[in-house]
């Protein structure tokens, strides 16, 4: 986890702290930012407009006075959540004595952001991050608060996902899309799969095939890295990857939306057997870009004077990677077949 102590932050008061739960690179472009976050008393995070990207707040404890948009003042209790869409702006202080304490997201190109609350009991909840072959499992501690969902419901959406994904299992359809130099091979049902994904997730056709082909060419060449840089996969590892995902899913107080997604296989061997072909490709990568993640943060947090040099390295860091892939893209040299 990377701690990072925000001094000022957006022209606030005092030091926001920053426990990142999850970097930019491990939800694969889909958040920025994935964070808990907390404020002692006088501190706050100043007034700040959002374009492109939408910031929800999950309050774990404290109370704080939310400026939103300049049109009303809100106070944030225990088991609330506030969303702040593209467009609009918000402040948050703490006047109070108790530290506030928050789980912050950032959403990359939100849409159709509108959401209800649940309250949820004790436990485990389980957090899925979508992509264009599976939908990835994070556990979220909750302690009787409130979470949002969206308003149509998260089985909904499991459900359309786990149809799609399983609806590519037995397309025949082999044609080639792309090839890179070490022999990596993007297929034209590779480029509909993920082009689905997008459409589902809200872009619209054009722009759902200008990210499905980023994706797939990006997810190729950095799997072909990392398998050149010795990070390979067993058989065995992967079972036992996906052996602690069936413990977390199962422990989970929200385990009938996995079930819903993995009822759309048949059987659950169907499911896990495509999550272990999938998995095949996403540990190498996993673990390729750990690596990348240990040794910048090692080189440049080191030397950091500041917390502001210290943030600035973070988001330095999510730019880096992304630079990164695109270099891997342009080292294959893909050869396109339309």
């Amino acid at each position: 986890m990377v701690v990072v102590d925000k001094e000022n932050f957006m022209g606030g008061t005092g030091i926001a702290h920053f426990e990142h739960i999850m970097m930019a690179d491990e939800m694969h472009g889909m958040n920025r930012v994935y964070a808990k976050v907390t404020l002692k008393k006088g501190c706050s995070v100043g007034y700040h407009v959002h374009n492109g990207d939408g910031e929800d707040y999950f309050v774990l404890s404290g109370v704080a006075t939310l400026d939103d948009n300049h049109e009303r003042t809100l106070y944030l209790k225990p088991g609330e959540h506030y969303f702040t869409p593209s467009g609009k702006g918000h402040s948050i202080l703490n006047e109070q004595d108790e530290d506030f304490k928050n789980v912050n997201t950032l959403q990359l190109d939100c849409r159709n952001c509108s959401y209800e609350l649940e309250n949820l009991k004790e436990g485990t909840k389980i957090i899925f991050y979508y992509f264009p072959y599976n939908a990835d499992v994070r556990p979220l501690k909750v302690e009787n608060i409130y979470v949002i969902n969206e308003k149509e419901s998260n089985i909904d959406l499991t459900e359309k996902a786990g149809q799609l994904f399983n609806s590519y299992r037995d397309k025949t359809d082999e044609s080639i899309y792309a090839r890179g130099k070490s022999g990596g091979v993007i297929t034209t049902k590779d480029i509909e799969q993920a082009t689905e994904f997008y459409i589902l997730a809200g872009y619209e056709q054009s722009d759902a095939e200008d990210k499905a082909v980023e994706y797939m060419l990006r997810r190729d060449a950095t799997y072909q890295r990392a398998i050149a840089a010795g990070y390979s996969v067993s058989d065995d590892e992967i079972n036992d990857y996906l052996d602690d995902l069936k413990v977390t899913i199962n422990d989970s107080i929200n385990s009938e939306e996995a079930q819903a997604l993995i009822s759309q296989f048949g059987s659950e061997e169907g499911y896990w057997q495509h999550e272990f072909e999938v998995y095949k490709i996403n540990l190498p990568i996993e673990k390729y870009l750990e690596s990348l993640k240990q040794e910048y943060l090692k080189n440049s947090i080191s030397t950091q004077s500041n917390n502001q040099e210290a943030e600035e390295t973070i988001e330095n860091y999510n730019r880096y990677i992304e630079e990164v892939q695109s270099e891997l893209v342009k080292q294959e040299q893909y050869e396109i077949f339309k």
